[in-house]
């Protein structure tokens, strides 16, 4: 039985040499397609967003979700099989008790100028929030008070300044610590 395809992953497409060409998310039947405009060597990196079972990456994928490299010619057509797996681990997903876990949105992913991120589903006062960047750096931290069971705030994170690349977006307050995915262009 074939799996049921994943929409809104972030799809990126990188030259060998790791230089980010294009971004694109995959459409509700899981495609995608970008054009390519030079022959050579690209990989490609799908960054699933947060779904309520925790997935991740599986068959076609190394553990940061990159393929390996491949050929591809001006106007060539390929397919690529990929799948994601269910986390049984949870990874990056603490919580104090259970159901604790809040729905947040980031958007959108991939980023330009500015990123909006959304919470909501959560009982504690305090949160922090955090953006790293792939080596663990902070690149800046917000602290907002005043989160209630059944609200939503929302934070408008100027991002333009960041190089482009892939970042972490880290969530912590009472009930635990979340991360997110999300990439800068």
């Amino acid at each position: 039985m074939p799996e049921p395809p994943l929409p809104d992953v972030v799809v990126l497409l990188y030259r060998a040499d790791s230089t980010l060409v294009a971004a694109t998310a995959t459409d509700t039947a899981g495609g995608y397609r970008f054009s390519i405009v030079s022959t050579g060597s690209y990989f490609l990196v799908f960054l699933p967003p947060f779904y309520p079972d925790p997935i991740e990456p599986g068959f076609g994928l190394n553990a940061q979700g990159q393929t390996t490299s491949f050929l591809m010619q001006v106007a060539q057509s390929r397919v690529l099989d990929v799948a994601f797996v269910p986390d049984n681990g949870v990874s990056g997903v603490t919580a104090a008790r259970p159901g604790a876990i809040p729905e947040i949105k980031i958007y959108p992913n991939p980023a330009g100028d500015w990123l909006w991120v959304e919470l909501d589903g959560t009982e504690r006062t305090a949160a922090r929030l955090a953006v790293v960047d792939v080596t663990g750096r902070d690149v800046f931290r917000i602290s907002n008070d005043g989160i209630r069971s059944g609200e939503r705030i929302l934070w408008q994170l100027d991002v333009k300044n960041a190089p482009p690349g892939t970042y972490f977006l880290v969530l912590e307050n009472g009930d635990g610590q979340w991360v997110r995915k999300f990439v800068k262009f």
